[in-house]
């Protein structure tokens, strides 16, 4: 993400008259969606930071003593070399750079937008 990310997002808020945080939420989940089915990500959260123009995506992990599923947790040694503030229970969040989202992502988030939207114009 970046400057004419966000530079997109108001130009059409103006064409459009959807605001920019409604679109943002909307793309939020349907970013959220497609990482999870694309990347087995089960947990994962995404932030927009208007200020800087970025985007950061978070997979979230149970720190566990002993992991099982390490799409789903992260040992405590592990979870610590990102943050000495987690312990055994917390919920690590760890930044990562997902792949190019592609078209049918964007048409997809295109879609969550304009449907949402018209629904919510329409008083649902």
């Amino acid at each position: 993400m970046n400057v004419e990310f966000f530079a997109a997002l108001d130009a059409l808020e103006a064409e459009t008259g959807i605001p920019k945080d409604y679109m943002l939420d909307k793309i939020k989940t349907a970013l959220t969606a497609a990482l999870k089915r694309d990347n087995s990500n089960s947990n994962v959260n995404v932030y927009f930071d208007e200020a800087k123009k970025e985007m950061k995506v978070f997979q979230l992990k149970d720190v566990v003593e002993t992991v099982e599923n390490p799409d789903l947790q992260i040992d405590l040694d592990d979870a610590r070399k990102i943050s000495r503030k987690y312990n055994i229970g917390s919920v690590a969040e760890i930044e990562f750079k997902p792949k190019d989202f592609g078209r049918i992502t964007a048409g997809t988030a295109k879609q969550v937008i304009y449907r949402g939207y018209a629904k919510r114009s329409a008083g649902f």
